[in-house]
């Protein structure tokens, strides 16, 4: 009786196996090659929308055409539009317009300066009352916590643009918060800053009543009061919440001024 037995041994290529079956002395043994069938090749799937939203989608060769949309600092995909809270400062028929954002000035500005070479004073302008007074070192302003501890006038390399260098005459201060020992120096070059940001905002409609706000200030639109949550400079945008404790979600708008609504996208 004969038995039948296949040995199997590992090909030299990879996947390759071959088989061995045993025939009989006289006729030796035969040989089988069995080759792994190919797997079904992956199915191309097309691409997934990216968080941003449905019209953010990343083809190999049709990437989204994107641009940049002046009035809301978005960036936006072909097809996709702005979201309407975001061009409207509407509640009712109150409503607030963004006027300007701008930094933030220096409570004191050192506009120009006045007298002769042992007798300089300063010219300071008070932003908040537009007061000018002329004052030199040691003077104090108690209402707003500055005083000058230094002040002088000297004679500065400046260079024209186009054209050539010459001295001039700047006047420079250095002011000092009694309270927090913090000193700041001003020129009559160019105004001072502080690191934060303002908006000057628009009463609509109304007699143009406008008023200046910072971050963190609360603001009333028609019967609903808003918190300034985020004031940006380039482009210039003011980012507003709905202060509604009774809402799990507050509502949220954002200020742009006129012109950027008209603007072409």
């Amino acid at each position: 009786m004969l038995i039948a037995s296949v040995w199997r041994f590992k090909g030299p290529q990879a996947g390759e196996e071959r088989l061995f079956s045993p025939v009989g002395e006289a006729h030796g043994s035969e040989e089988i090659t069995v080759w792994p069938a190919r797997p079904a090749p992956a199915p191309w799937l097309p691409p997934a929308s990216q968080k941003r939203g449905p019209a953010w989608v990343y083809d190999v060769f049709t990437p989204p055409e994107i641009r940049h949309d002046p009035a809301t600092g978005r960036f936006l995909v072909a097809g996709e539009s702005k979201p309407a809270a975001l061009v409207t400062a509407a509640a009712g028929t109150a409503a607030w317009q963004l006027v300007t954002v701008e930094r933030e000035p220096f409570p004191l500005q050192l506009t120009g300066h006045v007298g002769g070479e042992v007798s300089y004073l300063g010219i300071f302008e008070n932003v908040a009352t537009g007061e000018t007074v002329l004052a030199g070192a040691g003077r104090t302003f108690p209402e707003l916590g500055l005083r000058i501890v230094r002040f002088a006038v000297e004679s500065r390399s400046v260079a024209i643009p186009e054209s050539m260098t010459v001295q001039e005459r700047i006047a420079l201060a250095v002011m000092r918060n009694p309270a927090t020992g913090e000193e700041v120096q001003l020129t009559d070059r160019q105004p001072a800053h502080l690191p934060g940001l303002r908006a000057r905002l628009r009463r609509l409609p109304g007699d143009g009543e406008e008023v200046i706000v910072r971050e963190q200030d609360v603001v009333a639109l028609g019967d609903r009061r808003y918190r300034i949550d985020k004031i940006r400079l380039a482009p210039p945008a003011v980012e507003l919440s709905q202060i509604a404790p009774e809402s799990p979600v507050p509502e949220r708008r954002t200020l742009v001024p006129a012109a950027s609504l008209s603007d072409p996208p």
